[in-house]
């Protein structure tokens, strides 16, 4: 992977599951399970730059970028993700160079990390 790259897409494409205007029909909660997912530091890739011919995830999103839509939004929130920071530290994100705010969704208020909820065990004293 080149990490140069990983950052190169500073807009949401035409297609982007971040825009306003898309019309891409996803299943309900995909949307606000991907933006869960990126406050909680999972970065969300391009779909154009995935190979779906490969098998494993893992192959899939080897060579893919950021999704600038993405991005972006998380800008939007004001909540940048571990990821976008790491590119931050490294000069390969600059955020001012992110563009198309008009054109992405308002954040959700899903914004903040919330850890997973745990189950509470009752301690049994003998």
């Amino acid at each position: 992977m080149n990490t140069k790259r990983l950052f190169s897409i500073t807009e949401p494409c035409i297609n982007c599951p971040f825009r306003k205007d898309n019309d891409l029909n996803l299943n309900t909660g995909r949307l606000e399970g991907i933006i869960e997912d990126l406050h909680n530091n999972i970065p969300f890739h391009c779909h154009k730059t995935i190979d779906y011919t490969q098998e494993s995830k893992e192959q899939q999103i080897e060579d893919a970028l950021y999704c600038g839509g993405s991005m972006v939004y998380l800008k939007k929130c004001g909540n940048t993700n571990v990821p976008m920071r790491l590119g931050q530290m490294y000069g390969l994100l600059k955020l001012e160079e992110l563009r198309g705010e008009d054109l992405v969704i308002e954040p959700m208020g899903l914004d903040k990390y919330i850890p997973p909820s745990t189950t509470n065990h009752t301690e049994h004293s003998d």
